[in-house]
């Protein structure tokens, strides 16, 4: 049995979300790879900016020092 064109379209564009998804999985994991180097002291602030971008260093930075600053608070109740 031969399957229809419609079908087989509807299969390709399955693969392609399925590739889709799967690459933004992975680029989630690099992301998540070189911040925590980052914070760890592992590579330096140049290097983690180089191989993610300067905002979503910007945005591990901020979070950290919300983290921080909520800790501080806590100790201090």
């Amino acid at each position: 049995m031969i399957t229809p064109k419609s079908q087989l379209i509807d299969i390709k564009k399955k693969q392609v979300s399925d590739l889709s998804n799967a690459a933004k999985a992975i680029l989630k994991l690099k992301i998540e790879s070189v911040i925590d180097k980052y914070l760890r002291g592992e590579i330096t602030r140049d290097e983690a900016i180089r191989l993610i971008g300067a905002k979503m260093i910007e945005i591990a930075e901020k979070q950290l020092k919300a983290i921080l600053d909520d800790v501080k608070w806590g100790i201090n109740e």
